[in-house]
This record gives C-alpha cells, structure tokens and sequence, in this order.
C-alpha cells in the first residue's frame, strides 16, 4: 500500500492535485470494495473475485498482482477531493475566531 500511495501521489502532483494521504488511499480502496460487492445484492459473486481485495497478506501488509495495484492507482489519481478537505495550513483559533497568518 504504500508504493500504492507514493505512485497515486507521483501522478496527482503532475496533474495540480492535492496529494492523498495513506489513509485515504485505504478508505478508497475500501470504498471500491463494497460498491464492487455492492453489485452482487445476493452476495454470490460466481467465479468473479473482488479486484479491490489484496491477492495476498503477508504479516500486516497487503500483497497486489500488478493489475488490481494499478487500479486502485487509478482510483486515487482520479479521486476528488470535496472542497476544504484537509488541513488549512496557516489559519488558527484566536479568542474563537479564526485569524489568517
């Protein structure tokens, strides 16, 4: 996962995003996973496997095939962000209002 996050960010920065965090690389991947589930209201899938879901874990982290790791890189290049996600660097609360540094 975190090749995942260091490639994904490689990308936004070329494009003029914001870059993501871990552990929103994480929630997107867990996101696509139940709306890929979410397709298959019965809940069999068939012969069809969840393509969001590691091959693999070895210990704690999560082993990708080379082709579910380069979805999920597309799933957070093409991620956006909803307006005023993440930290305001330079404001802080002064006497409970918010002063501009």
């Amino acid at each position: 996962m975190k090749e995942i996050c260091a490639e994904v960010n490689t990308y936004r920065r070329k494009m003029g995003y914001k870059p993501l965090s871990a552990g929103k690389i994480y929630k997107i991947r867990e996101m696509a996973a139940e709306a890929f589930l979410s397709l298959y209201p019965d809940g069999n899938t068939g012969l069809v496997r969840n393509p969001y879901i590691a091959n693999r874990m070895v210990g704690r982290a999560y082993l990708f095939s080379a082709d579910r790791a380069a979805k999920l890189v597309r799933l957070g290049v093409r991620y956006k962000q909803p307006p005023g996600a993440g930290r305001r660097i330079g404001l802080r609360l002064k006497r409970r209002r918010k002063v501009a540094v």
